[in-house]
C-alpha cells in the first residue's frame, strides 16, 4: 500500500515498515522498534495503523519526533454523538471474507477508492493476506478506541483526509485534530485511498518536515 509514497522517499530519508497485521498481534512492535532504533523517528500510518500509531505515540511520548496520518480514526465504529462504520457491516464482512473473499475486496476497494477508480492494485495486495489476518483486522477495527488517550499526545501530528472519505468520516479527523494541540489536518478532494490517489502530496508532506 505504501510503495509509491516509499519510493518517492527512499534516498531522502531511512524507512523502516511494520506491517499492520504484526502490529496487531503483538502490540508492543512499535514501541519495541522506536525504543531499539532510539532516534526519534516519525510514524506514518494510514486508515487503520492510525490507530495502532496514536496509541504508540501516547505510550512514547517525546521519543518520537511525530505522526503523519492519512485517513485517520480514533475509533472506527459509530458511538453517541459520534460518526463512523456500523457495527454490524463489519462483521458481516468478517462473516463473508471466507465465503466471497474476493467480493468483499472488491466492493471495499470501490467504496474505498471512490469518487474514482482504478483499485486493482490495491485489491491484488489486499488478496494477499490471509482469511485469518483480514478477520483480525476487523475484530480490530470493532474493538479499539483511543479516544481517551489522544489528549494526552504532546508531539507534532498532521492529518491528510480525504473530504469524499466513505470509509472514515472526515468528521473523524477534525475529532483528533480538535483533540491535539498544535495539530494539522489538510483536506484533500479525494476520498479514503490517500495512499493511492495523493501520493506526491503525501511524500511532499513526509519529506519536507515543514509540520514538525
Amino acid at each position: 500500500m505504501w510503495q509509491g509514497i516509499i519510493s518517492r522517499l527512499r534516498n531522502k530519508l531511512e524507512i523502516s515498515f511494520l506491517a499492520w497485521e504484526e502490529c496487531i498481534k503483538n502490540k508492543e512492535l512499535v514501541s519495541q522498534h522506536v525504543l531499539k532504533n532510539g532516534n526519534r523517528p516519525m510514524i506514518a500510518a494510514w486508515s487503520l495503523g492510525s490507530l495502532i500509531a496514536l496509541r504508540a505515540a501516547h505510550s512514547l511520548e517525546k521519543k518520537i519526533s511525530g505522526l503523519f496520518l492519512m485517513s485517520a480514526t480514533a475509533r472506527m465504529t459509530a458511538a453517541e454523538g459520534f460518526p463512523g462504520a456500523d457495527p454490524g457491516d463489519i462483521r458481516a464482512m468478517a462473516a463473508k471474507i471466507k465465503r466471497s473473499k474476493k467480493r468483499v475486496i472488491k466492493d471495499f476497494s470501490k467504496n474505498c477508492f471512490y469518487p474514482g477508480d482504478g483499485g486493482a492494485d490495491f485489491e491484488a495486495a489486499a488478496e494477499k493476506f490471509s482469511d485469518t489476518d483480514l478477520i483480525l483486522g476487523l475484530e480490530f477495527l470493532l474493538n479499539e478506541d483511543v479516544r481517551g488517550l489522544i489528549a494526552g499526545i504532546n508531539v507534532p501530528v498532521y492529518l491528510m483526509h480525504g473530504r469524499n472519505d466513505r470509509i472514515v468520516p472526515l468528521q473523524q479527523a477534525e475529532f483528533i485534530n480538535r483533540n491535539i494541540r498544535g495539530s494539522t489536518l489538510k483536506i484533500t478532494e479525494t476520498g479514503h485511498a490517500l495512499p493511492f490517489t495523493d501520493t506526491k502530496d503525501a511524500a511532499l508532506a513526509i519529506g519536507g518536515f515543514n509540520w514538525l
